[in-house]
């Protein structure tokens, strides 16, 4: 069953701090018995210290899930903060509601057209309807949206791998890869 890389490397540091409270219980463990033998009492339990793990992790990508939650692009409180602060704040909400659902009747993703059609459509109503120049509008503010949006695309998404033996198997080979990573411990 292909699982996230989070769930995959959760996994592994799991395993190794349940490691070390396995190896400190058998310490303890070995400590009471040396402390109950007579030529043993003044030695201590020998203590082995990890101090970093280095795992070679075969992994094949299987799927890009979607999360539940979606980016649905602008929306209508951005919207108004692009318009004149001249405008109502009603007025704003208006115009800002109306281009939102235009933006949602087109049925794309509005994050790729934030600079092409949400400006033709926010200077289509702004300059028809308010008599907004585009001068006015805060464009500056709707690429920084746009910027935003392009910096973090994937935020909800997560690339699911197969790791088990059983599942690489039946991969093929040149498609497997080597994720090389060290785990320092403190």
């Amino acid at each position: 069953m292909p699982k996230a890389l989070r769930e995959i490397l959760a996994a592994i540091t799991d395993d190794i701090e349940a490691a070390f409270v396995g190896a400190d219980i058998s310490r303890q463990y070995w400590q009471s018995v040396y402390d109950s033998h007579e030529l043993l009492r003044d030695s201590s339990a020998s203590r082995l210290r990890i101090t970093e793990v280095k795992v070679s992790l075969p992994v094949a990508l299987a799927d890009i899930e979607e999360a539940r939650r979606r980016d649905r692009g602008l929306q209508p409180a951005q919207i108004a903060t692009l318009l004149p602060e001249r405008l109502s704040q009603p007025q704003r909400e208006s115009v800002a509601s109306r281009i939102y659902e235009r933006l949602q009747s087109e049925g794309r993703d509005q994050n790729r057209w934030l600079n092409d059609k949400l400006t033709g459509i926010l200077e289509k109503l702004a300059t028809e309807e308010l008599q907004i120049s585009r001068e006015e509008l805060d464009l500056d503010l709707l690429r920084k949206y746009r910027r935003d949006f392009l910096e973090h695309p994937a935020e909800d998404r997560a690339a699911l791998f197969l790791y088990k033996a059983s599942e690489l198997e039946q991969v093929n080979p040149s498609h497997l890869v080597h994720m090389d990573f060290t785990i320092v411990i403190d």
